[in-house]
Formats: structure tokens, C-alpha cells, sequence
């Protein structure tokens, strides 16, 4: 049950694929295929090794493996860079015609997961308020990300045109902000986060920290005690 309501259920649909559970990325790579097969103990897995960098091969072909995770990553998402100034640690409002959502997910509660979104205008006025208790055993991220999506959702609904969506998950936020998506389970929600952005004008990704991000904490913290 538990591993089931763990499971990130896609709300707009969209196509299966098939993904590697061995590897953060969902992709297969030949180097978590060495691990996976050192890691079970195969008979003479490590010998087939030895007799293939052995081999008279000319030229010899290699597999390259990438070390450096930063320069990788940076290569992949594109994130280096991306801020040009520290994340503020307080809320500040949007410009004119422009509505600001702020989103927030809490796990106090083992197998119940609230979600919080509150929506502003330039002036601080509160346009909607809203929260969510869902029965799930999603990671923190995963959560987050679910925020953001229910909260589009109510966006859409409200005919609103012009946004800007805040959370204080910065992975969020760095993957949204470049369209980053690989096959796991947080990408299941991107998907559909993306897809929501159609329904507006323009969309725009703020990282805040947590102190600017309270009004949607608390929101999504006592509906996950009630």
C-alpha cells in the first residue's frame, strides 16, 4: 500500500515510458549496469571485465563515465547561472497586471501530505486562498511539485493571465525554469506542470526562501493537522 500511494499518478495525460529504476535519471547508462552487476555478485562478473580491457582491439573502444557530476549536471539543466541574485528571504510583491502564487507542500504528518497556495496582486492583496490534504507518501520534492500544479490548476480557473509561481524548492524551481525532464517521479508532475503553463499568457519561476514562503506553509501545515 505504502509503495503504491508513493506513486506520483499523472492528472493530464500522458505517454508511458519505459525508464531504468537503476539510475537517478531514469535512463539507462552502462556504468549503473557495472554497479548493479557488482552489487549482485554474478558469477565472474568482474572476470568479463578484466578479459574486455584486455582485448587486442584496435582501435579500443571505451566507455567514458562521467566523474565530474557538477559540470554534468551543468551541461544537462543548464542551472549554473541561471540566478543573478540571492534568493530573497522575504516576500515582495509582483509587478502591475501580474498575480503572485506562492506554493507549499507538508509532510508533519506520515501518509498525509497538505498542500498550500495563496495568490496576490501587486498590492499584497490576497486574490485566493486554498488548501488540499492528500493521502500519499511522496518525497518532499514530489510534494512540492504537486503544489505547484494544483495550484496552476486554481490559476487556470480563475482566468488568470499573467503569473508568477514562487516555492521555496529550489530543484523545482531550477527544473521548471529550464524544462529539464528525465523519467522519474517528480518529472511525472512536471509534465503536467508544464502543460498547465499553456493555459496563460506568461509564466514565470521565483525561488524564495522558507521565511518568504510562509503564508503557503502555514496554509498547507494546518490542513495537514486538521
Amino acid at each position: 500500500m505504502r509503495n503504491i500511494l508513493a506513486i506520483p499518478l499523472c492528472e493530464i495525460g500522458q505517454e508511458d515510458k519505459l525508464t531504468w529504476v537503476f539510475s537517478k535519471g531514469g535512463e539507462y547508462t552502462v556504468k549503473t549496469t557495472y554497479l548493479l552487476g557488482k552489487g549482485c555478485d554474478l558469477d565472474n562478473f568482474h572476470q568479463a571485465w578484466v578479459e574486455i580491457w584486455k582485448a587486442a582491439v584496435t582501435p579500443k573502444r571505451v566507455f567514458r563515465w562521467v566523474e565530474d557530476f557538477d559540470k554534468y549536471a551543468a551541461r544537462i539543466y543548464k542551472t549554473i547561472g541561471m540566478y543573478t541574485s540571492r534568493s530573497p528571504s522575504r516576500w515582495c510583491a509582483p509587478p502591475n497586471e501580474i498575480v503572485k502564487i506562492n506554493t507549499d507542500a507538508s509532510l508533519a504528518i506520515e501518509g498525509w501530505i497538505g498542500l498550500g497556495m495563496v495568490a496576490r496582486d501587486n498590492k499584497g492583496q490576497v486574490i485566493w486562498a486554498a488548501s488540499r490534504r492528500v493521502r500519499a507518501f511522496w518525497p518532499p520534492e514530489v510534494a512540492k511539485a504537486k503544489a505547484t500544479l494544483r495550484a496552476l490548476v486554481l490559476g487556470s480557473r480563475y482566468k488568470l493571465k499573467d503569473i508568477i509561481v514562487e516555492s521555496d524548492c529550489k530543484l523545482v524551481i531550477d527544473r521548471l525554469s529550464t524544462g529539464a525532464r528525465n523519467t522519474t517521479y517528480i518529472d511525472i508532475v512536471l509534465g503536467d506542470i508544464l502543460f498547465m503553463c499553456t493555459k496563460f499568457n506568461s509564466v514565470s519561476w521565483s525561488h524564495v526562501k522558507r521565511d518568504g514562503n510562509c503564508v503557503a506553509h502555514s496554509l498547507a501545515k494546518e490542513c495537514n493537522i486538521l
